[in-house]
């Protein structure tokens, strides 16, 4: 409680007490009408209504405050997001101050907050770039990757080698010589010879040239021309990963799907590749996919044989195929579906250039790419950093030669979905 209040109850208690004990005193001896107990009681009733008044002030300046309280505890309780909340704060903050200056801490807040204007005072803060914004700086953490691009790893598959040409002519033995049987006395008679063949692979450019100013090159907080050409980088193997799946070998390398299929079923034919067409309409069965694996021949079924398809084939059809009473068939192939997927002991490689399922695609892929497909680049990568042809900026020209395709038309099989 207030010690003024205390104080004021205590001596108007004091009052009340010497009014009863004077006016028992004057009746005892009958002197209540008097002049001089007149008197005495007026000025008696004076003091009592004078510290009644200071008392009602008291009380009235003590419900003001906690009134202010309120609004304050409010205020400090409101959302971080109210608009003007910082204006608000200090018009607060500042009318508090001058009623405190002032003497004024049993006025009405809400009424006060208007008449501090001049006597006004600035936070140190965060939010307010002159009142110490600017000496709080954003830690600045450095590139981090945003996206990821899906790509073809068929390098890690084929056969890699380097040329020092720009085109590439490969022997390929893919005949046999002709005998027969004979006893001791027939003479033997002339048979045929094995014919080879010739592939040939170009290697083809592939380029990049971004373009960066000056002024970023310089005061950029990071390196902006490694981190372009590293895109640029990353940008060109996946245009060779496609055209080494997809490519119509003109402008780019030859891809896996891009050869004619066999005209007759387990019939070879050089410069083709055998394809097992579906019986399902833009789809294929799981018996399909099995009759896939074994056109390999024993030859092409080792270490190096791999079976490739879309992350969508795999997940939205392959792994979803059931029997009869609804089970799943191929879980048990799937012991690990992160690092180690493999369907019927051979690994899966979930390639992105691969068709996703629809009518005739050529969906799943199977087989040794080793022996079948070949992949020729020039050595290193060619980067210039031209200054000179337009002076206000740098061109950070990047460029890569590679060229690529199937050498053994039987070490690859192809599953075509139903029409």
């Amino acid at each position: 409680m207030d010690p003024k209040l205390l104080e004021l109850i205590q001596e108007t208690n004091s009052l009340i007490k010497n009014h009863q004990a004077a006016t028992e005193e004057a009746l005892k001896k009958n002197e209540v009408n008097t002049s001089e107990h007149k008197q005495a009681t007026e000025k008696r009733f004076a003091d009592f209504e004078v510290n009644s008044k200071k008392i009602e002030e008291i009380e009235k300046n003590q419900a003001e405050i906690n009134r202010n309280i309120e609004i304050i505890q409010a205020f400090q309780a409101a959302s971080p997001n109210e608009q003007n909340q910082k204006q608000e704060k200090e018009k607060v903050l500042n009318a508090i101050t001058a009623m405190i200056i002032n003497g004024r801490t049993g006025e009405n807040l809400n009424d006060f907050l208007g008449s501090a204007a001049g006597k006004e005072f600035n936070l140190m803060s965060t939010d307010s770039n002159p009142d110490g914004g600017y000496t709080v700086n954003p830690q600045i953490e450095g590139m981090k990757v945003a996206r990821f691009f899906e790509t073809s790893d068929v390098r890690s598959v084929a056969n890699v080698l380097n040329t020092s040409s720009n085109r590439c002519q490969i022997d390929i033995d893919q005949d046999e010589a002709e005998a027969d049987r004979t006893n001791e006395r027939s003479a033997s008679s002339g048979t045929d010879t094995p014919e080879i063949k010739q592939v040939t692979i170009d290697v083809h450019k592939y380029d990049a040239e971004p373009t960066i100013t000056h002024e970023q090159a310089e005061d950029s907080y990071f390196n902006g021309e490694a981190w372009l050409n590293k895109k640029a980088f990353d940008r060109i193997a996946r245009y060779q990963n496609t055209d080494y799946v997809t490519g119509a070998g003109v402008a780019g390398a030859r891809g896996l799907l891009s050869y004619s299929a066999w005209t007759t079923e387990n019939t070879y034919e050089y410069g083709k590749v055998e394809q097992l067409a579906g019986a399902v309409s833009a789809g294929f069965t799981a018996d399909e996919v099995i009759e896939l694996m074994g056109k390999l021949k024993s030859q092409y079924m080792n270490k190096d044989t791999i079976m490739a398809m879309n992350r969508r084939t795999f997940f939205e059809h392959l792994i979803l195929k059931k029997n009869g009473f609804g089970d799943y068939l191929f879980l048990d192939n799937l012991k690990d579906a992160i690092s180690g997927m493999k369907f019927l002991g051979v690994p899966i490689k979930l390639w992105d250039d691969m068709p996703v399922v629809a009518s005739s695609s050529l969906s799943i892929l199977i087989g040794d790419l080793k022996q079948s497909y070949d992949i020729r680049d020039k050595p290193g990568t060619l980067f210039i950093r031209d200054m000179v042809t337009d002076k206000s900026r740098i061109k950070l020209y990047t460029a890569s030669r590679s060229g690529g395709g199937v050498t053994n038309f039987e070490g690859i099989k192809i599953l075509k979905c139903g029409a």
